[in-house]
């Protein structure tokens, strides 16, 4: 009874932390004061707490046969205590979990922290644990790797484990949660700014993956979808993907502009840059495959955008569009679209 107290006091300390240090900075770093040490209370934590959940994990299989007999009153009634506790440890787990995710918003803490070689057990979390059964520890790990993997650190422990967590992440690229789904794409959103990892992207087709994604109907979705896809533009081999099917991808880009980009400023800024990034240098021209590109054109000259003739004037009549009627409006994105449609003008 004294440990089950113990750990019901570690669960309401990390929640009452967890709440302090949603948006406030400073809590932040008051909480994790020794961030630049080995000896991290909060990751000594993680890694304890883990370590008991995977212990009891194995003791609870051990017990289903027990349990199944139910010769006596007293055997149950020590099943169901030992079902609490494994109940209790993961409520702590995840608790701690949510506190990491957290305070790695701050720049010194999650730009030290990354390095540190326990990150390894929120990959492993992902690995033993069940989206559906799990749900809320699961979606704070992935947040906890989303705000970890957000800094491009030498040293990131995270980012040598690229292949393993994108095997997590592709089953629930096709999740019916809205938020398990959304979480998974930002991580991806951050790993995919390296090129090895638009190669791994590529080689399990999770690059063919983004463009189905963009029929969704969430717009924080299909934000952190163009976001991926906006990384992916950057690399003349893995924007082949959006090729893909007579340039099925680049189609869904663009009606995203249609979809969201009154409403939402920033999803069109991103598409916009998208296809800024589509357009290529003179002396790249022979580096491009036309078997590639399908029905794509090739560029001709400097500035031309590489985008078939039809979707190339899809963009510019939305751009056009805003322009005419948002004279005033988001600064960053009129730029963007007067950049774009020079960009589409010279390639005419």
């Amino acid at each position: 009874e004294n440990s089950r107290s113990s750990i019901a006091l570690d669960v309401r300390a990390c929640f009452i932390m967890g709440n302090l240090t949603v948006s406030n900075d400073k809590n932040r770093l008051v909480m994790v004061d020794d961030y630049d040490s080995k000896d991290c209370i909060l990751l000594k934590s993680l890694q304890d707490v883990a370590e008991r959940d995977s212990q009891m994990k194995s003791g609870g299989k051990e017990s289903k046969s027990i349990e199944i007999i139910k010769e006596s009153k007293e055997m149950k009634s020590n099943l169901e205590s030992k079902s609490e506790s494994v109940s209790d440890v993961e409520n702590f787990l995840t608790k701690v979990v949510r506190l990491l995710a957290n305070v790695c918003i701050n720049e010194r803490i999650g730009a030290t922290l990354c390095k540190d070689s326990r990150l390894e057990i929120l990959v492993e979390l992902l690995e033993r644990k069940h989206p559906g059964k799990n749900e809320e520890l699961v979606l704070n790990v992935i947040s906890a790797i989303t705000n970890i993997s957000f800094y491009q650190t030498e040293g990131a422990v995270l980012q040598r484990l690229g292949e393993r967590l994108l095997g997590c992440l592709m089953p629930l690229l096709f999740s019916t949660n809205n938020e398990m789904l959304h979480e998974a794409v930002r991580v991806l959103g951050n790993f995919s700014r390296y090129p090895e990892f638009r190669q791994l992207m590529g080689s399990c087709r999770v690059d063919e993956t983004m463009n189905v994604l963009l029929d969704h109907s969430n717009e924080d979705i299909i934000f952190a979808t163009t976001g991926v896809i906006l990384n992916i533009s950057t690399d003349r081999e893995a924007r082949q993907a959006l090729y893909a099917n007579r340039c099925e991808g680049l189609q869904k880009v663009i009606e995203c502009l249609y979809r969201f980009g009154q409403a939402h400023p920033s999803i069109a800024t991103i598409v916009c840059k998208i296809l800024i990034n589509l357009s290529v240098n003179k002396k790249d021209e022979s580096k491009i495959s036309a078997e590639k590109t399908e029905i794509a054109e090739l560029p001709t000259s400097l500035g031309d955008i590489w985008l078939p003739l039809e979707l190339r004037r899809n963009a510019e009549m939305w751009c056009e569009e805003w322009l005419a009627e948002n004279e005033d409006g988001n600064k960053e994105l009129s730029d963007i679209c007067l950049h774009l449609l020079e960009l589409m003008d010279k390639a005419a």
